[in-house]
């Protein structure tokens, strides 16, 4: 109630070495205006829009590169790494590892778990 209204959320884009933006647009711009997700469509409450996340993801990696989301929360970086596969014809799609501390979150992204996936609990 008191103090400045936040209207903007920080997104850590983080690479090793020296990376090579995958377009020729080259850099994004470190503020990109996007509406919220809609609350009748958000499960998560931090919760990204995917056309963000999928504009982020393919400014940043190849073909082939692994996408980690530490906080996965409602699985938007999967989604837009999934988006992103289908939508480009590049030869190669964007790999995913994500992390989430509360299976609530996972359960409600519905994602379905395959050989590959682990539940460290």
């Amino acid at each position: 109630t008191g103090g400045l209204a936040p209207c903007t959320e920080w997104i850590m884009c983080l690479a090793k070495g020296d990376p090579v933006w995958a377009t020729e647009q080259g850099r994004l711009r470190d503020h990109i205006p996007c509406p919220r997700v809609d609350g009748t469509y958000r499960i998560h409450p931090t919760q990204k829009p995917v056309r963000l996340l999928r504009t982020i993801i393919e400014h940043a990696t190849l073909p082939g590169d692994v996408v980690l989301d530490t906080f996965a929360g409602s699985f938007s970086t999967f989604a837009a790494c999934i988006e992103s596969n289908s939508m480009n014809n590049d030869d190669g799609i964007r790999n995913f590892i994500g992390c989430e501390l509360h299976r609530k979150w996972f359960d409600l992204a519905g994602i379905t778990p395959h050989d590959n996936q682990r539940d460290l609990l």
